[in-house]
């Protein structure tokens, strides 16, 4: 996670690209910014990657094959 995101809480989820959101999480500092989510049980395709946090967001956009 970028430093100007880190924050007491980040939201992560995925979006498909069709905008419905598939994947979703909430963490908290205690977590060291260290996150993980299991992607395996995605069907292959393009996804987004959107993290939130009370100091900024950030979408990077990943494919799973």
């Amino acid at each position: 996670i970028p430093g100007h995101l880190q924050s007491d809480l980040i939201d992560y989820k995925i979006v498909n690209i069709q905008g419905k959101v598939v994947k979703q999480n909430t963490t908290t500092e205690n977590s060291g910014y260290v996150y993980t989510m299991d992607v395996s049980q995605l069907s292959s395709g393009m996804y987004f990657l959107q993290v939130n946090s009370k100091t900024g967001s950030i979408t990077k956009k990943f494919i799973k094959k």
